[in-house]
């Protein structure tokens, strides 16, 4: 029954997604051709792909799980799927106190350092026009290729997510009207349509923010979102993936991130689809694990078993007792501080990066050193956002 809420192999991923995504923005910004580039870094590029189309799929499921069980009624053991205005206005409101504090404070963030570094170094601070700082806090600035990649780059993703909350009593309604199923193919049906008229509009020298307005908004990103969602619904259906499907949708996933591009219309679709059947049978393995693995559990041990369902838990509460091992346990600890440090990090590349330009020219060496400092940096500051504002 879905009564508990926090799913620590979730955390797992979420740890996994945010370095793929802050590695990714880490990679050098120049003109040398992608196919001279060090192979690993060439991995970085694919795994930011696909650390943004995970943090869809877990939104998705995350936001649905936590309805259904908000919904979950004890008396029939059914979801009650009637829901008030005043209830929808409940759920807003828990999104909004969830998202925006935390989002306007990274905003402050970034305007007043740009502030302060540039008076230090006798230089005129360079605000966001008008328009910019307006689009942002309404979180419109998707819808505008000036103010997409405004004031910080990475907050696009927060902006088209406030939009895909917009659209989620939408996907209920039809949810409640059909099944899950029906749903979840009407918005792949919208998403496909969207992503065909994108097609079709765009042009191969369009700017890099016009085409990120055309190809990265809600309808483009919904099916993604609402194939987290569709496995949130399963799970509490007690329908299962068996976990070695998710072997080879690793592997399908593994090559469809590389060579998606070439098919750009089902490029996220499919990588969306590919994600939430490993999450499936990630949740399957841990929920339902085979017997070799429940005999491992019940054998004695000086470490527990990483329990895939606790409780809200507290940033470096009990982790340590749930975890099965040290990159486990870093992992859960930047899941659950992702939502910070998404926010936060792309604000001190561009400061790191030009100190950086002086002393090494090597791509390599200079990118894994951007990585290690804004790391050290981005950290502390998302442990003081999440105890001081998103709590």
């Amino acid at each position: 029954t879905p009564v508990q809420s926090r799913f620590l192999a979730l955390d797992v991923l979420r740890g996994f997604a945010i370095l793929a995504i802050v590695a990714y923005h880490c990679l050098p910004i120049t003109n040398i051709e992608i196919d001279r580039w060090p192979f690993w870094m060439n991995g970085v590029k694919f795994g930011g792909k696909l650390g943004v189309s995970l943090f869809f799929v877990l939104s998705g499921f995350s936001i649905h799980f936590s309805q259904l069980r908000h919904r979950w009624s004890a008396q029939t053991s059914e979801i009650e799927f009637e829901m008030n205005r005043s209830q929808w206005q409940s759920f807003f409101q828990r999104r909004f106190w969830r998202l925006y504090p935390s989002y306007l404070a990274a905003l402050s963030l970034a305007i007043g350092l740009n502030w302060g570094w540039s008076f230090i170094r006798g230089r005129n601070a360079l605000f966001p026009a008008i328009e910019d700082l307006l689009a942002h806090l309404f979180l419109v600035h998707p819808f505008f290729p000036n103010t997409f990649f405004g004031i910080i780059p990475a907050l696009w993703f927060i902006g088209v997510q406030a939009h895909l909350y917009l659209l989620y009593p939408i996907f209920w309604a039809w949810i409640q009207r059909w099944n899950i199923d029906r749903a979840v193919l009407a918005v792949l049906a919208i998403t496909l349509l969207s992503r065909l008229l994108a097609n079709t509009l765009a042009f191969s020298n369009a700017s890099e923010s016009l085409t990120a307005a055309i190809w990265m908004n809600a309808p483009q990103r919904w099916f993604e979102w609402c194939c987290g969602a569709w496995v949130a619904h399963r799970i509490v259906q007690n329908q299962w993936l068996p976990f070695s499907s998710t072997i080879l949708a690793g592997l399908v996933g593994a090559v469809w991130s590389i060579w998606g591009d070439t098919f750009r219309v089902l490029d996220e679709p499919v990588l969306g689809a590919i994600i939430s059947s490993i999450l499936w049978g990630i949740l399957n393995w841990r929920l339902n694990p085979p017997a070799r693995v429940r005999s491992l559990k019940s054998s004695p041990s000086p470490r527990r078993w990483n329990l895939p369902l606790s409780p809200q838990i507290p940033f470096a509460g009990t982790i340590a007792t749930r975890a099965r091992s040290q990159i486990e346990r870093i992992l859960i600890a930047l899941g659950y501080l992702s939502y910070p440090i998404y926010l936060t990090h792309q604000i001190f590349i561009p400061y790191v990066r030009s100190a950086l330009d002086r002393l090494s020219s090597q791509l390599s060496l200079q990118t894994l050193l951007l990585f290690l400092i804004v790391s050290a940096i981005t950290l502390p500051v998302s442990i003081w956002f999440d105890r001081q504002i998103d709590r």
